[in-house]
């Protein structure tokens, strides 16, 4: 089951009513998608009732875009409250996050609000928590299956917003699992890891680049922590020397070398 998955674009597809009530029963079981765009589709009164109907069990969803479905005022309004409740909810999550309320919070994961979803900059639970140095809050929304490997609108992940706000308790928690790679593997996603965050805070940073690196740090991560017995370590090993002489490409001389130095003095 996709944990991350947080937007369905569906715009133009003629999926009709059936359509519109097959999402509507993945909706009433679904904890992630926050938006959904069913433009053009033709769901009419019937669909628009099916979706509403699920709105009422799911507490994710925030914004539908229902554009050109032949939907009337009774039914276009019954999604409108429904949506108009789910923000609420999603909002009363963002202030707990920040606020470190992890009771309140804890109850409003139990409703269903979405782990994953997104403020409009782009900050998800974690991203909000890290911001406040909320630790507890942070531990219960890992714990819960919150990812730690999204993006705001910034191109900065937990780990990112957490060593900007020196928080190094929320930095230690993250990283740990880093300790656990192949020796040569994990000196390199340290370096490499390093090197892209000081990529990050400079002005021409391509989040594309970015992006690319994260994710591939993160799957490296991933991979070697789910096989722990793999000796598969020379294509990995290869492609991070080449994300580091990228980034060492990319970066300022001065932030090479203050690593650099930092590295063979430690």
């Amino acid at each position: 089951v996709n944990k991350t998955v947080t937007h369905i674009y569906l715009r133009d597809n003629n999926i009709g009513y059936k359509g519109a009530e097959a999402i509507a029963a993945a909706l009433k079981v679904n904890k992630t998608v926050t938006q959904i765009d069913l433009r053009l589709n033709n769901i009419g009164d019937k669909g628009a009732e099916a979706i509403a109907a699920a709105l009422k069990v799911n507490k994710t969803v925030t914004q539908i875009s229902l554009r050109g479905n032949n939907i009337g005022d009774k039914e276009a309004e019954a999604i409108a409250a429904a949506l108009k409740v789910n923000e609420k909810f999603q909002n009363d999550a963002f202030a707990c996050a920040r606020e470190g309320n992890s009771v309140q919070l804890h109850q409003l994961l139990e409703e269903r609000v979405s782990l994953n979803g997104t403020d409009e900059k782009g900050n998800t639970l974690l991203h909000v928590a890290a911001k406040a140095r909320q630790l507890q809050i942070v531990q219960l929304l890992l714990k819960s299956g919150a990812s730690k490997a999204l993006f705001n609108n910034k191109g900065e992940t937990l780990l990112d917003i957490a060593r900007k706000k020196g928080c190094g308790e929320i930095v230690s928690l993250l990283i740990s699992e880093i300790s656990e790679l192949p020796g040569e593997i994990k000196c390199l996603v340290n370096v490499v890891d390093h090197l892209l965050f000081e990529y990050c805070n400079q002005t021409d940073a391509d989040r594309k680049d970015i992006e690319e690196i994260r994710t591939y740090l993160q799957s490296t991560v991933t991979y070697y922590k789910t096989n722990p017995e793999s000796q598969d370590f020379g294509e990995t090993v290869e492609r991070l020397k080449r994300y580091q002489r990228t980034l060492e490409d990319l970066i300022t001389p001065r932030e090479v070398l203050q690593f650099s130095v930092e590295s063979s003095s430690s």
